[in-house]
């Protein structure tokens, strides 16, 4: 897969019950993400999924910047709202999941310069992948072969299957999939 394939990742996706994450490692440069449209068509086959929705808003976030404690506050300030929600723990997701769902809006939230996040911060954004939501999926762009640790609190650990798709990039931004850890 080229660089314009993972721009039509999320340009026009098909969403679907199991998970729709996305962590794409060994990126050397992050010069895509400005090529990466507001906005994406997705499509379900799952009446189960089915919310009326036709297209998502491609939310990018350098976590250089945007605290992870942060994420939440900073998504809903870029929908307009003025609601403050701190990520400090797994039932924020739901609180932000419904306030989503009230808005009828889904998004995709791609970060970027995870580098510089503790292992607890990592340990929180991973609390992301592990939620599943109709309402927002996750995807982040990393430089090295995998985020500082797969795991979360409560000595839950990410599951390939079940949280999210892993997806190396080669030197030529050519992509090649990979799915085992």
């Amino acid at each position: 897969m080229d660089i314009e394939e993972i721009i039509d990742i999320f340009t026009t996706r098909f969403l679907n019950v199991k998970t729709n994450n996305f962590i794409f490692t060994n990126v050397e440069s992050m010069a895509f993400l400005p090529k990466i449209p507001p906005k994406c068509q997705i499509t379900t086959g799952d009446t189960a999924l089915d919310l009326g929705i036709s297209e998502a808003l491609n939310i990018q976030i350098d976590l250089s910047k945007v605290k992870v404690k942060d994420i939440l506050s900073f998504v809903l300030q870029y929908l307009g709202e003025n609601t403050k929600m701190d990520f400090t723990q797994r039932l924020d997701l739901l609180r932000f999941q419904g306030q989503l769902h009230n808005l009828n809006i889904i998004v995709q939230l791609l970060f970027y310069n995870l580098d510089s996040l503790t292992r607890e911060e990592q340990m929180l954004l991973n609390e992301m992948y592990y939620f599943y939501s109709d309402y927002f999926n996750v995807s982040s762009f990393i430089p090295g072969d995998y985020f500082q640790t797969h795991f979360l609190k409560d000595n839950r650990v990410l599951d390939n299957r079940e949280n999210y798709t892993k997806i190396k990039v080669n030197g030529t931004l050519n992509l090649v999939r990979n799915k085992k850890i």
